[in-house]
């Protein structure tokens, strides 16, 4: 990714050794490699361990990783080098109490963003989706806080008395997403007076 250390479930791990050089009169016989999930020996004058593709199976929290190369030569003199690694646990963005209402002219969503730190450089954006009949809406909020309930307004036309459909998507600064359930939202009551008085609504062919 476009960090510089792992992220869990997010990208895999290449180790790869190069201008490594045997001792005097002799020539590399061997490269060891050991860490996590990486336990091989091969032979070669450069090598490389192409991935580590279940990093997320050992890394289920912030770890520091280790990895060794040891390298021998055929007079079995053997040198080592490490390399130490961040990975960062993660997981996916999602809306936590996603609640919608409305006030009048204003339909007011409350949520919870919730979405891995990734060492303080993670972000997420919140789009809301508003719909009446078939024509939907959005109102984008960047930047939510993290674990921070969010009060997001939407003024709506003063004569607006629609039905709304409200749902929102999180996506946070690694590509994931996360979406919430559709709320219903009803528009204002209305009443309707039947009166006897000839200026009532006829119901049948006799009833007014």
């Amino acid at each position: 990714t476009s960090y510089n250390y792992l992220i869990k479930g997010k990208n895999n791990l290449s180790i790869s050794v190069s201008g490594s050089e045997a001792g005097a009169g002799s020539s590399i016989k061997s490269y060891a490699f050991s860490g996590p999930s990486v336990s091989t020996t091969q032979t070669g004058s450069s090598v490389s361990i192409a991935s580590v593709t279940n990093v997320g199976s050992f890394a289920n929290e912030k770890a520091e990783l280790t990895y060794t190369v040891t390298i021998t030569d055929k007079r079995n003199r053997s040198s080592s080098a490490e390399k130490k690694i961040v990975c960062y646990d993660y997981q996916p963005p999602y809306l936590d109490s996603f609640k919608v209402s409305r006030s009048g002219t204003t339909l007011v969503c409350t949520y919870t963003p919730v979405f891995s730190s990734v060492n303080g450089e993670n972000f997420a954006n919140v789009e809301i989706h508003y719909i009446s009949g078939k024509t939907e809406k959005v109102k984008t909020v960047e930047g939510v806080t993290r674990g921070q309930t969010v009060n997001t307004s939407i003024a709506l036309d003063p004569d607006d008395a629609s039905t709304y459909r409200v749902y929102a998507v999180i996506t946070d600064g690694l590509g994931e997403d996360g979406q919430t359930s559709t709320k219903t939202v009803y528009g204002e009551s209305r009443v309707m007076n039947i009166t006897a008085d000839g200026t009532g609504i006829a119901f049948g062919k006799m009833a007014e």
